[in-house]
């Protein structure tokens, strides 16, 4: 479908002219094919300035900002003030400060800013509210017309954070 809409050659028919070509025969419908630049009309360096040009002029403040942090396996878009409640960090102490370096993303009304894989010199500071046990999630089997019941409950441990500061 997207091939029709590109109208890009097919591969079967890339193949076909490249044979007739080797061969320097003619297939029955003669095509030709043009550079595989030519199929697109834009160059890179007009969509690289669509890309990097900023969409407002007004400054950026800290309440602007947010970022795409990776803690204990798992990935959140935070700003300042969120609260966050992630997988149990074990080195985590109740009160203190932790500083995540782990930082895939920075974004702002004017730009955004990708890691490859970590965004450098980016750190988000996050406040340890508490360290607790979630809610209880219950896991109930049945099988019909068995008398096969088994009800169990999970509570998995986790860890609150706020955050406290974004810096790039």
């Amino acid at each position: 479908m997207l091939r029709h809409l590109a109208r890009l050659p097919s591969t079967h028919q890339l193949r076909r002219a490249i044979i007739a070509q080797t061969n320097n025969t003619t297939t029955s419908r003669q095509q030709v094919f043009l550079p595989f630049s030519s199929y697109f009309s834009t160059s890179t360096d007009n969509i690289a300035h669509r890309v990097h040009h900023p969409i407002t002029t007004k400054e950026t403040t800290s309440d602007d900002v947010f970022a795409v942090v990776k803690v204990s396996g798992s990935q959140y878009k935070v700003t300042l003030g969120d609260v966050l409640t992630v997988n149990k960090v074990p080195d985590a102490v109740v009160g203190e400060t932790m500083i995540l370096d782990d930082v895939l993303l920075i974004g702002t009304t004017n730009e955004t800013i990708v890691g490859r894989p970590n965004v450098p010199n980016a750190r988000v500071t996050v406040e340890v509210e508490e360290q607790k046990k979630d809610k209880k999630v219950l896991v109930f089997k049945k099988k019909r017309r068995q008398g096969y019941q088994r009800k169990n409950g999970a509570r998995r441990h986790i860890t609150v954070f706020r955050v406290a500061d974004i810096s790039y």
